[in-house]
């Protein structure tokens, strides 16, 4: 394989493969996007160059959400992933790089 982001789609297909999933496309993905205010005063920091006001958000606090929203129902629905083999995968990438 060669360098630059054809390599990297190349290699992301290759994983996809690995893991058992669909066919990987680069074109034509949707991907959903998610937009959250990570200050208290965003528009005062866009429109007026005020000092952000940070919001906390640990980062243990977000990935135990995401955990109960999604992970954890997602792989009650799907038990694909109980096949995978880390060391397996691993190897395969490793003999690419």
């Amino acid at each position: 394989m060669g360098h630059g982001p054809s390599r990297k789609v190349k290699l992301i297909g290759l994983a996809f493969r690995y893991l058992g999933l669909p066919k990987f496309e680069y074109h034509g993905i949707r991907r959903e996007i998610y937009l959250f205010p990570l200050v208290r005063n965003l528009m005062g920091v866009i429109h007026n160059s005020e000092e952000p006001e940070w919001i906390d958000r640990p980062f243990e606090d977000l990935v135990n959400y995401w955990k109960i929203r999604w992970a954890i129902p997602r792989s009650e629905r799907n038990g694909k992933w109980k096949n995978f083999k880390c060391k397996e995968f691993l190897e395969g990438v490793e003999s690419l790089l």
